[in-house]
């Protein structure tokens, strides 16, 4: 997975690159998917955090809690009926990984 810098613009980013993909290209969801696997990764700040020392993502928010505040509102508001089947598997994988990891626990 790719790098990821968090700042403040990022939810309305996000927020725009969904709709012009969503409205550009109704059959191709690569940032959609990606937004929706970040979604399923980022549930507390104990997950925000491993993702932070993994280096996954890069906090310039400075605060931990408006990391996770963003992520879990970005979600809000946006419709996506065809998620890849190929990311189910890597959201369940990711998931169970992270249950036994001690930084997420």
């Amino acid at each position: 997975m790719p790098q990821f810098r968090v700042e403040d613009c990022i939810e309305l980013l996000f927020h725009n690159l969904v709709a012009l993909e969503q409205c550009r290209y109704p059959y191709e969801f690569y940032i959609t998917d990606y937004v929706v696997v970040l979604d399923f990764l980022i549930n507390t700040n104990k997950c925000v955090d491993a993702l932070i020392q993994n280096d996954v993502l890069v906090n310039w928010l400075g605060d931990i809690d408006s990391v996770t505040n963003v992520y879990n509102g970005v979600w809000k508001n946006i419709t996506h009926l065809n998620f890849s089947s190929h990311y189910i598997h890597l959201c369940l994988d990711l998931n169970a990984f992270c249950s036994l990891c001690i930084l997420c626990a």
